[in-house]
């Protein structure tokens, strides 16, 4: 199983968010995309970017020659109705920078409950504080309830498409070592 940590890896949040899209209903998408119901807020991009300065950033800028500042920040929100009739949505907020800052979000509903997750880390040294908060429910009744969503059951399948993934290019990765281990 991945960590709390892996999560928020480019390589696996960024695919899930795309995975997520992809599962909205191609004729609403049209309609969706000119409705302003569904551009975030100002007060939920104000609360996300709230501790995230950007003279911290400048004054922190990376030593050496080659290495360039950066800031890279990503946002995703999908929505799908189930075969109970159910809205399911899952939001994905993402900030990088070259000092190491990060912060990430993925905040789900199903129902009217909701389950938020919040990875944040100040710097490449920090080793960083993740938290979840549930509304009405547990997070254990909230991962119960989303694991019968579209999402939950796409989420749960790719999850175990990457382990198995990883424990394959750990087993070519062994049979080589012992290849190379029996040569002269």
């Amino acid at each position: 199983m991945f960590s709390s940590w892996d999560l928020v890896r480019p390589t696996l949040w960024h695919p899930m968010s795309m995975l997520e899209l992809s599962m909205m209903d191609a004729n609403t998408m049209p309609q969706l995309s000119t409705s302003m119901h569904n551009v975030p807020g100002v007060s939920t991009d104000e609360e996300f970017f709230k501790d995230l300065s950007t003279t911290e950033q400048q004054k922190e800028t990376p030593d050496a020659a080659n290495k360039r500042a950066f800031s890279s920040y990503s946002f995703s929100s999908s929505s799908v109705v189930d075969e109970e009739g159910r809205k399911v949505m899952s939001t994905r907020r993402r900030y990088e920078d070259s000092t190491g800052r990060l912060k990430a979000e993925h905040e789900r509903e199903v129902v009217g409950k909701r389950l938020k997750t919040v990875w944040n880390r100040k710097n490449d040294k920090d080793e960083g504080e993740h938290h979840t908060i549930c509304s009405q429910s547990t997070p254990e009744e909230f991962e119960k309830l989303w694991s019968q969503t579209p999402f939950g059951k796409v989420q749960e399948k790719k999850s175990k498409e990457l382990e198995e993934a990883g424990e394959a290019a750990q087993s070519d990765q062994q049979q080589q070592q012992q290849v190379s281990s029996k040569s002269p």
